[in-house]
């Protein structure tokens, strides 16, 4: 009996030990090839910004500072030739759809913005971001210094603030509310709020579940653990919105807060029912299917993987976005 309990700790402590090896090889690739790669060849990526260190440019050691999404900001910042420095800026905010996954940048949402608006464009979006990272941006004085930089460089009037800041939302930003989401981009945990006593406290991750959340069959029990789509969640996401428009506002009192939709599955009645809320608190809600018939599900719309918007979509998009937020 003692034997088959020996053998059977041998098992599991083998089937750990690989689980957690496969999972940082996974991890380390996916580090390398998507987020060094995508900022070692981002010719429009102009400053890396770390928390805690002083603003610089971007340079080849700056990578070895890096260790997780959540520590640092990245500006791709977006213009015309001839900019117009009588409009303001513009912010943009989201995931992968809005940063340009693996699409050419200067037919990115954000260049086709500054083209079309003929505004200086700053995008804070990054891969694996949801609206927690929006307001853990909109919460820290170093991301208003970022933008103060830019309004220096670029503007005479350095009272010049921003104009419109666009979130682009889509369907699986419910899904970053949990700590499970996107980990393999991550060296721990995505940026995750949880509400207490009427205020959103940012979850801390002690140096046991950064370790567990290496392990496959440890993110697999904690996947059952939470309730993916609830009312709860979208309780939650509204809260993290609004206090992300809050926060613009406190800083920039005439900002314009524009939700984006990029649609493609239909909404839930719990999403409805959040962006009527958000309406209610001054938030603008647009639709991409009130710019477009097109399906965007279509192949031609989409990257390779079929989801993400590929220069096609962003082409038939930003121009009608642009005359809708700008007759706001």
């Amino acid at each position: 009996m003692r034997k088959f309990f020996t053998n059977i700790l041998i098992i599991i402590s083998l089937f750990l030990f690989i689980d957690y090896i496969c999972f940082n090889i996974e991890r380390n690739n996916l580090y390398k090839n998507c987020l060094l790669k995508n900022l070692k060849f981002d010719k429009n990526i102009k400053y890396l910004f770390f928390f805690n260190y002083p603003l610089k440019n971007f340079y080849e050691d700056s990578i070895k500072k890096i260790n997780s999404y959540a520590s640092f900001i990245v500006v791709n910042s977006f213009t015309k030739k001839n900019l117009d420095i009588t409009k303001k800026p513009v912010l943009i905010f989201g995931c992968s759809y809005a940063h340009g996954l693996n699409i050419d940048k200067n037919k990115s949402l954000s260049q086709l913005f500054a083209n079309y608006s003929n505004r200086i464009t700053l995008n804070f979006s990054n891969n694996g971001w949801g609206a927690g990272n929006m307001l853990f941006l909109t919460e820290n004085d170093n991301f208003y210094h970022i933008i103060k930089t830019f309004i220096n460089k670029y503007y005479k009037n350095s009272t010049i603030e921003p104009e419109y800041a666009i979130y682009v939302y889509m369907f699986d930003h419910i899904n970053r509310l949990t700590p499970i989401r996107d980990i393999f981009y991550e060296n721990y945990p995505n940026i995750c709020y949880k509400s207490q006593n009427n205020k959103l406290i940012l979850k801390k991750y002690n140096k046991f579940h950064k370790l567990m959340f290496k392990f496959f069959i440890y993110r697999k029990l904690l996947s059952l653990y939470y309730t993916r789509n609830s009312i709860m969640d979208y309780n939650l996401l509204y809260k993290i919105i609004a206090q992300s428009y809050f926060n613009l506002k406190n800083n920039y009192k005439d900002i314009k807060f524009i939700i984006f939709i990029y649609k493609q599955p239909d909404l839930s009645q719990e999403e409805i029912s959040m962006f009527k809320n958000l309406q209610k608190i001054g938030i603008n809600v647009i639709s991409s299917e009130q710019l477009t018939n097109e399906n965007l599900n279509d192949n031609k719309y989409t990257i390779s993987d079929g989801y993400h918007p590929n220069e096609k979509a962003w082409e038939l998009l930003s121009k009608p976005l642009v005359q809708k937020i700008e007759n706001l």
